[in-house]
């Protein structure tokens, strides 16, 4: 998961009556640090951002640890951007420091269902704090086979089961060769593959159709919008789905709600706590499938 962490500031001037301008004092906005750590179960590389509010230049460098129930501490190391950042944020490669935990010859420390605490000190004297749940562990029911063919121009209605702790599930599909799948429809895009993100705001909501309802978020973006009426109805020839199924945890949620993400309230809430900073510690569980519209081939049906 590729992801970066801001926090503006609002300040309001107000105008006195009249033709004449008040004098009015403004506070100093502080520079926090900006933390940023989602876990992911399973995963053998644990990634996490450090940022400051003001965006003058990288935060303090810092000491980043992570500790499981038994008390075993698990430290990030220092890593180049390009570990925690997508290649086309060139700002955040100048404004973020990278920290890394990697498996090597072990397993991921980060496991469904398991609780964890976050420890970050830096160099001028700040230290933060939080906890994560991580949500339960789950499995996805339809489809079963992990590639499978889905036949053009259907929809599919994929169904996982409940994963204990989990505020929302995220799904999203990367969808490879729609643009010149598209283009034999007389529709233009300009990306390969197009990504898209579907919802389902309750744990207990474990059901969306696929493609139908994905596009959640793109739906008014008048460079996707065609195509998403088009895929209302199915996928069509010659396209490979990429179809990832993530439980987020409520941190998780709570903080990178926002624009049209908003399944409980329009404020970022953060989980990380202390003197000088703020951010999230949040965790994910993902299960995740391959779908293809080229022709069974020796693929299950989906």
């Amino acid at each position: 998961m590729k992801r970066r962490a801001a926090i503006g500031s609002l300040i309001v001037v107000t105008l006195a009556g009249g033709c004449e301008l008040s004098q009015v004092s403004l506070a100093e906005p502080d520079d926090l640090v900006i933390v940023e750590v989602i876990l992911q179960a399973d995963d053998l590389q644990q990634t996490a951002l450090v940022q400051r509010s003001l965006g003058l230049g990288p935060p303090p460098e810092a000491s980043i640890r992570v500790r499981d129930e038994a008390g075993t501490a698990y430290t990030f190391l220092a890593e180049d951007p390009s570990t925690c950042l997508v290649p086309e944020d060139t700002l955040g490669f100048r404004t973020t420091r990278c920290y890394a935990w990697h498996a090597g010859p072990r397993n991921s420390f980060v496991r469904a269902g398991g609780r964890y605490s976050l420890e970050v000190e830096t160099r001028d004297g700040r230290r933060l704090t939080g906890t994560t749940v991580v949500p339960g562990s789950f499995r996805i029911t339809r489809p079963e086979p992990s590639r499978c063919h889905v036949p053009v121009d259907s929809t599919l209605e994929l169904v996982w089961t409940r994963a204990d702790d989990a505020w929302v599930y995220i799904a999203e599909t990367r969808l490879r060769n729609i643009r010149r799948a598209l283009a034999e429809r007389g529709i233009t895009i300009d990306v390969d593959p197009l990504r898209l993100v579907g919802l389902s705001i309750s744990r207990e909501d474990t059901t969306i159709v696929f493609p139908t309802e994905f596009g959640l978020f793109d739906r008014f973006d008048d460079t996707v919008s065609r195509a998403l009426v088009a895929l209302q109805k199915g996928l069509p020839p010659e396209v490979v789905a990429d179809v990832v199924i993530a439980a987020a945890d409520r941190n998780y949620v709570n903080w990178v709600r926002g624009g049209r993400f908003n399944p409980s309230g329009t404020v970022r809430v953060p989980s990380v706590h202390g003197s000088g900073g703020t951010g999230v510690f949040g965790s994910v569980v993902t299960r995740r499938f391959e779908a293809a519209t080229t022709g069974p081939g020796g693929l299950p049906r989906c």
